[in-house]
């Protein structure tokens, strides 16, 4: 997997590709044999590379033109689940990397956990329906980057050196990883909160409350028009006052002040995390810092495997296709639609007439007075 990180950073360096496609199929595992001086100095050990380049995109394009070319549904990165409009970015891709690892270990390595299928289902191939009627986030996912653990059914996901043993170095360093991925989406959901927020202030700002028409005091209307009746004076009222409509005018309403909802900001140290994620540095020091120093004792080549891979006869459900009801985007169409709601059965005559012993016939007939059809 290191091997695989260190060939995406060069193709997105050098080549300023981004690969959009990081998944269990695109990587290859290989036997590399390096002779020394005699036959006893001969080494074989295994390379990881990253194929499959053709869904890989030049990092000057930053909109997905085509979401559903992107990505394999099971690896990709929570962020782009939650939006595939997104462009993917370092940070998803290394995200993607990551879920490969823990895909192939949960096959075919040691482990506490029993059920695999469920364990597969609920972190790589659910995808329920949201309230907008589109294929969701796998709830495996969303639960790990928002708690920050990886678990299922309320136990820890540990893996084993051996059947008694579960210090495997590979605990700490999904850890390390998940400690990073989770501090980045506690950065972005709390980005996302502060957003929204900013355009529901906007949206209230802009809501200016009319004041109303002006009221008119239709009492004292009645009794001016008494007071004229009786010469233009009334009792106990000047004359001025009395030929004087009184207006009043109905003050507008304030519009009421909410106080804003506190959002928590994430500390310092997230912040640190999600920006280190934005290059491969930080997880490739984190790969080799595993997997090179003396703190952690890797078990021998096979002694941690199961022996088989655990989801031998698992098939993955289908996913749920959104219901709509708008038309295809593109139809092909023969004939125009009022032709195909009201066309007339066409009446057809072949004649023979004049092409005798020539195999070669005219057909003729007529569509609703539009004229003849004649073809050959």
């Amino acid at each position: 997997m290191l091997h695989c990180i260190q060939g995406h950073q060069a193709a997105y360096e050098f080549c300023k590709l981004i690969h959009r496609d990081v998944s269990v199929g695109n990587i290859l595992i290989y036997p590399k044999y390096h002779a020394g001086n005699d036959t006893h100095d001969a080494i074989v050990f295994w390379e990881g590379r990253l194929c499959d380049w053709e869904l890989a995109k030049k990092l000057i394009i930053d909109v997905v033109r085509q979401p559903e070319r992107t990505g394999t549904w099971q690896f990709m990165s929570l962020r782009y689940l939650r939006d595939p409009t997104l462009p993917i970015l370092i940070p998803d891709e290394l995200e993607s990397i990551s879920y490969t690892m823990l895909y192939n270990a949960i096959r075919f390595l040691l482990h506490n956990m029993n059920h695999i299928g469920g364990f597969v289902h609920w972190y790589f191939d659910n995808s329920p329906l949201d309230a907008d009627n589109r294929n969701s986030a796998p709830h495996g996912k969303e639960a790990m980057m928002d708690s920050g653990n990886l678990f299922f059914g309320g136990v820890n996901v540990l893996f084993h050196n051996d059947e008694e043993n579960d210090n495997h170095p590979l605990n700490a360093l999904l850890k390390a990883l998940l400690e990073k991925f989770h501090a980045r989406y506690k950065v972005l959901d709390w980005q996302a909160k502060v957003e929204q927020q900013k355009k529901k202030k906007a949206n209230t700002a802009q809501l200016l409350v009319k004041p109303s028409a002006p009221h008119v005091d239709t009492a004292r209307v009645t009794l001016d028009k008494v007071a004229a009746a009786l010469g233009g004076r009334r009792p106990g009222l000047s004359s001025s006052r009395s030929t004087v409509t009184r207006l009043t005018t109905v003050p507008a309403k304030k519009a009421q002040s909410h106080g804003a909802v506190s959002i928590s900001r994430p500390p310092p140290a997230d912040f640190e995390h999600a920006a280190s994620l934005e290059s491969h540095d930080a997880v490739i020091e984190i790969f080799e810092s595993h997997l090179y120093s003396d703190e952690f004792d890797w078990p021998e080549p096979g002694h941690d495997l199961i022996g088989y891979d655990r989801l031998d006869g698992y098939r993955a459900p289908p996913r749920p296709v959104p219901c709509t009801t708008e038309p295809a985007a593109k139809q092909a169409k023969t004939v125009p639609d009022d032709e195909v709601l009201h066309h007339a059965p066409i009446s057809v005559t072949v004649s023979n007439r004049g092409n005798k012993g020539k195999g070669k016939g005219v057909a003729r007939g007529r569509n609703r007075g539009r004229g003849p059809v004649t073809g050959r």
